[in-house]
């Protein structure tokens, strides 16, 4: 067979330019994130220095359909998606969940935000009306997992929430310019991207107006770079993702770079004047509005809890854990809280602070000595 060599290869940052494609923007969640692994309690975020296994467990736990992580994600996602009609009204947003059961949690979540949501997944017997339909402006949040790489055009699209773990450099760099579409090529304003602030994607978000993209084979995007089972070699082990809570954000654009601050004060004025600047992004309009009028950074909040939200944040934890082991064994959760007060314990709504620590701790040993006697309990969460 022939090869077939192009005369001339054009960049996304060539499309961009010439304005045949939108400038795509990434902000950037960090998070406080907690796992047990080999009986090893981990509290990290997205700053910490992590070898390739850390790296990948700690995004694993922040995505996880049980971690608070990916909804404060969602959340982040509406407001931008608000924001940007008021410069696009029929533009639409993009949520790529991790598997099939995170992305009916998210459609659901992203229903009771008053978004009208389509979830597609390989259940739809009929994708592509799915597809054609949503493309039409049929529903606000489209919720996939896996059909939204190469070939896919729903050009109102304008913001995406990355809710996934999957990281392969190719299935990213797909994903990522499913927001560089236009409708026509007077339309203006960039992509804005929500996602964790895990180090290997936004190396992908710097790399993105560089890159040349290529359809992906099945295999490619089956095994992606940074999963717990892909180019890292370990031996079966244990993995409780415990508590993922979202802190800050900040805006990628390019090598710009917004603080939370920066990217409000943009939002602020898109909303006064949405037709002046929809032709910039948040990223570069918080860096642009900070140096026409500097203020001095907010103080950032702090960070100690209260009594009350400590208790509600290990009341939540201790509930989610509940339900991870009674599907391991296989049971109803009311049998695990019933097994915890047989051992002594107060019932969980009269349990202290200190108490349903104690019930956590005691829900990730049971649950990690269940994965120990199933190794692919863990590969479940």
């Amino acid at each position: 067979m022939p090869t077939i060599k192009a005369d001339y290869i054009r960049t996304p940052a060539d499309n961009i330019r010439d304005k045949i494609s939108r400038e795509l923007e990434y902000h950037a969640v960090d998070g406080n994130i907690s796992y047990q692994s080999d009986n090893e309690l981990h509290n990290v975020t997205f700053d910490d220095a992590l070898d390739k296994l850390g790296t990948a467990r700690r995004l694993r736990a922040a995505t996880s359909k049980s971690a608070d992580f990916i909804y404060r994600l969602m959340d982040a996602g509406a407001e931008i998606l608000k924001n940007t009609r008021l410069e696009q009204s029929n533009s639409a947003m993009l949520t790529i969940a991790e598997d099939k059961e995170a992305a009916y949690a998210l459609g659901k979540y992203s229903e009771s935000i008053g978004l009208t949501t389509v979830v597609l997944t390989e259940d739809d017997p009929d994708p592509s009306t799915t597809l054609k339909n949503f493309k039409s402006g049929s529903g606000d949040n489209l919720v996939a997992v896996g059909m939204m790489t190469e070939g896919t055009n729903v050009p109102r699209l304008r913001v995406g929430v990355y809710a996934a773990k999957k990281k392969a450099p190719l299935f990213l760099q797909q994903v990522l310019n499913r927001l560089s579409r236009k409708e026509h090529l007077a339309q203006e304003g960039s992509g804005k991207w929500v996602g964790p602030a895990d180090p290997d994607i936004l190396d992908e978000v710097k790399k993105i107006a560089t890159v040349n993209l290529v359809t992906l084979s099945a295999n490619e995007n089956s095994a992606p770079v940074g999963s717990d089972n892909a180019q890292i070699s370990h031996p079966a082990s244990s993995f409780v993702p415990i508590s993922a809570y979202a802190t800050t954000i900040t805006g990628h654009c390019g090598e710009m770079i917004a603080e939370q601050y920066e990217l409000q004060r943009a939002r602020a004025l898109r909303k006064e004047q949405p037709t002046l600047y929809r032709n910039i992004s948040d990223v570069q309009l918080g860096k642009i509005a900070a140096q026409i009028s500097p203020q001095n950074p907010p103080n950032k909040p702090s960070q100690i809890e209260t009594y009350d939200q400590a208790r509600n944040r290990l009341s939540k934890t201790a509930s989610k854990l509940a339900n991870k082991l009674a599907w391991l064994r296989s049971v109803e959760p009311k049998e695990i809280h019933t097994l915890w007060i047989a051992n002594g314990n107060a019932r969980h709504e009269e349990a202290d602070n200190a108490m349903l620590q104690a019930k956590i701790d005691w829900l990730v040993n049971e649950i990690e000595r269940e994965q120990l006697g199933r190794p692919d309990a863990s590969e479940m969460f």
